[in-house]
């Protein structure tokens, strides 16, 4: 896509080389028996396209997202904004329209699916919330667990997580093999990076035991033995609460309780959730003095911690996926900095008949 070519190969120059998308595609889909490195998760399934080298647009990255939709099943990405702890980012207006578009029409109408990295910022204290692609209802994220079933250092605490898959540690774990540039094979690659393609692969073998197609470590034989039972789920419904639409001025802690109805006796009303977004207009002198804590009516409560100032942000979990979204919710915003630090803000909270928040889920 960025060379506007058909060769998917990334620049062979020892200037300039990106062997990062060739080793993601090896841990997904390298061939069995290819006599130079080991062998995918998905290895019958085909690589697409060459998106991120070189300079990447809003326009090429909906291009990317929307290529040959009816063709290509999952779109794996290991990129994002920069994992730095201080930057909050997202798609622009061209690929977020473009992510709807795939999971509205890809695949036949069954959706494309969009596998995410959830970023390695963790000992920058970064928050794969602060991602708008990994934090996305249109999204699948995905985090990194070691060899030992341990959270590595660069793990992002975050809500919007759905799974994790292997990678690597600490220098004294072992690393993911995957093929490498120069027609080689690496014993070293490790991050989110390497668990989305992982992700991806296991989608893939999902996808061929039911191409209708959990929390924690992904199992791949359940979960292809769970997609050839599987009943399709209905379209996702969306539901939207105004929580706060007045300034606030917060000082120690602010906390919102309220009784939600879920779109009761409506089209939209949804009983089993899946994502919830609080969508947030805040001002603040030092954002990573705040943490946002939402608590469903079950008690599930993920927590958020979060920097610098936010307009119209949408903070999106998962942790309360399959709950009913009806009853007393609570959401927390604490200050743990200096008291004379004010924020104003307006929520706006949506329940989707899917999974997001606001609201989105099934009936079901």
């Amino acid at each position: 896509m960025n060379d506007n070519d058909a060769n998917p190969e990334p620049p062979y120059s020892k200037i300039s080389e990106n062997r990062h998308g060739t080793r993601c595609a090896g841990v997904a889909a390298a061939v069995a028996n290819n006599t130079v490195c080991g062998v995918g998760v998905a290895f019958q399934a085909k690589i697409g396209i060459r998106m991120l080298d070189g300079h990447v647009t809003d326009l090429l990255e909906a291009k990317s997202l929307n290529f040959n939709q009816q063709h290509i099943h999952i779109y794996s990405a290991s990129w994002g904004p920069k994992d730095d702890g201080k930057t909050v980012d997202g798609p622009g207006t061209l690929a977020s329209k473009a992510l709807i578009q795939g999971i509205s029409n890809g695949r036949g109408g069954l959706g494309s699916i969009y596998v995410w990295a959830s970023g390695n910022g963790g000992t920058s204290f970064d928050n794969c919330n602060c991602d708008g692609y990994s934090s996305s209802i249109y999204t699948v994220s995905v985090g990194s667990a070691t060899e030992r079933g341990t959270v590595p250092y660069y793990s992002e605490p975050c809500s919007a997580i759905i799974t994790t898959t292997y990678s690597g540690g600490s220098w004294h774990h072992r690393r993911i093999v995957t093929t490498d540039v120069w027609h080689s094979c690496t014993s070293d690659y490790t991050g989110t990076s390497a668990s989305a393609p992982l992700a991806a692969g296991i989608i893939a073998l999902a996808l061929e035991a039911n191409h209708y197609y959990g929390y924690g470590l992904l199992d791949a034989v359940r979960l292809v033995d769970l997609a050839r039972k599987w009943d399709p789920v209905q379209p996702q419904r969306k539901c939207l609460t105004d929580v706060i639409t007045s300034p606030h001025e917060l000082s120690g802690k602010l906390m919102l309780k309220w009784n939600e109805t879920a779109c009761l006796r409506t089209k939209n009303w949804i009983r089993s959730l899946e994502h919830v977004q609080a969508r947030l207009t805040l001002t603040y002198t030092h954002r990573g003095a705040l943490a946002i804590i939402l608590t469903s009516p079950m008690g599930t409560r993920p927590f958020d911690t979060s920097r610098k100032g936010y307009y119209n942000w949408a903070f999106m979990s998962t942790h309360s996926w399959d709950e009913d979204p009806s009853g007393l919710w609570t959401l927390q915003i604490e200050n743990h900095g200096d008291s004379s630090n004010r924020a104003s803000h307006s929520t706006h909270w949506t329940i989707d008949k899917r999974c997001q928040m606001g609201w989105s889920g099934q009936q079901q």
